[in-house]
């Protein structure tokens, strides 16, 4: 795909993919929106740092996101 290009997709295909045989890293960056009652759970980690930088409305949308804990990427577990 090229630079700045888009997928939507189906979620009930998120972890349908096959296995990474290769020795590079496959990252998927997922912005994932859902209904604020639907309560999925779990939260997106956002740093306080970064919440702050937010405009009110982007605040506002992610107020029940898990504001201010530290953010490791997958590989750092």
């Amino acid at each position: 795909m090229k630079a700045g290009s888009m997928v939507i997709r189906d979620i009930r295909m998120w972890h349908r993919g096959t296995p990474n045989v290769t020795d590079t890293l496959r990252t998927n960056l997922a912005f994932i929106y859902n209904r604020e009652w639907y309560g999925a759970g779990g939260g997106t980690p956002i740093p306080q740092e970064t919440y702050d930088r937010l405009s009110e409305r982007a605040r506002m949308l992610l107020r029940t996101e898990n504001i201010g804990a530290p953010v490791k990427m997958p590989w750092e577990y």
